[in-house]
């Protein structure tokens, strides 16, 4: 019964026709939807396609609010604007933080045909601002209007458009990428700021992975790869560094970004072969 008034509140009670009175799909359909989660809680669950995302975007459907996002410049002029369509492009550098590089390379591998881990995609409908419909016979959403929000995401969505664009200009330069490529979509029903609660809990809250320990899990990155032969011979490595630089490393190593700090250090002087004669402990 929760379920249903949480689902009462979030969608129309009835479709809206065409003329010829049959269902009309909206501006956006979502198919196959899943609903999971209980009552404010409740969130939906469903697939899309490179080429569904890149037209919701192109559709001017798929928007950005820079306030509840790390985006608007300290040192902008005054007033820029604050909700951007992903389907305009990249956001202003001069106006907004966006790492321009960064979805670029995410559009570049998707079009290689990487293996790339870009799933779940954020959406937010808040509201009482939106219009839809859900068709519990075939469990899809109807979107009639409003406009979808990303909470987070933003890099990997800005991405979507630019790839199915290249591919559409020269598709034989991009022999190993398919517009049809699925990505699993989380669709919440957020306030305006609980976007930016959402925006903090995904990227400030959790303790950061160490880089030396992502470098190491990474196999397909080449400056991953690279640190990996690294951390492979790192007690040589660090051996060698507290032979030559022992006073500066007693000194300075527990206080500096050094991957390895004393215990690792330790543990590669102890781990010599025994015909070494090098001393087995620190000072």
């Amino acid at each position: 019964m929760a379920a249903k008034n949480i689902l009462t509140k979030r969608f129309t009670a009835k479709p809206k026709k065409t003329a010829g009175d049959r269902l009309y799909p909206g501006r956006f359909t979502c198919h196959d939807v899943q609903l999971t989660g209980e009552g404010e809680d409740l969130f939906a669950i469903l697939t899309l396609t490179a080429d569904e995302l890149a037209a919701a975007a192109n559709g001017q459907l798929v928007w950005t609010d820079q306030d509840v996002q790390p985006g608007i410049r300290p040192a902008a002029p005054q007033s820029p604007p604050r909700e951007l369509p992903v389907g305009d492009g990249y956001p202003d550098p001069e106006l907004h933080i966006f790492d321009a590089a960064k979805s670029n390379d995410i559009a570049e591998k998707l079009l290689r045909g990487d293996k790339l881990f870009l799933s779940p995609l954020v959406w937010n409908l808040r509201p009482g601002t939106f219009e839809a419909f859900r068709n519990d016979d075939d469990k899809s959403i109807h979107i009639y209007s409003g406009k979808i929000y990303l909470p987070d995401s933003h890099h990997r969505q800005q991405a979507m458009p630019k790839a199915i664009q290249s591919h559409r200009d020269s598709q034989s330069s991009y022999p190993r990428f398919s517009p049809s490529k699925q990505f699993k979509i989380e669709l919440y029903f957020l306030a305006r700021e609980d976007e930016g609660n959402f925006f903090f809990d995904k990227n400030q809250r959790p303790q950061p992975t160490s880089k030396s320990k992502a470098y190491e899990l990474a196999t397909i990155d080449d400056l991953s790869l690279l640190a990996k032969r690294v951390i492979e011979n790192k007690v040589e490595l660090l051996v060698r560094l507290w032979e030559r630089n022992g006073f500066w490393i007693v000194e300075h190593l527990p206080n500096v970004g050094f991957p390895y700090r004393w215990p690792d250090l330790e543990y590669c002087l102890a781990a010599l072969p025994p015909q070494d004669s090098r001393p087995r402990s620190l000072p």
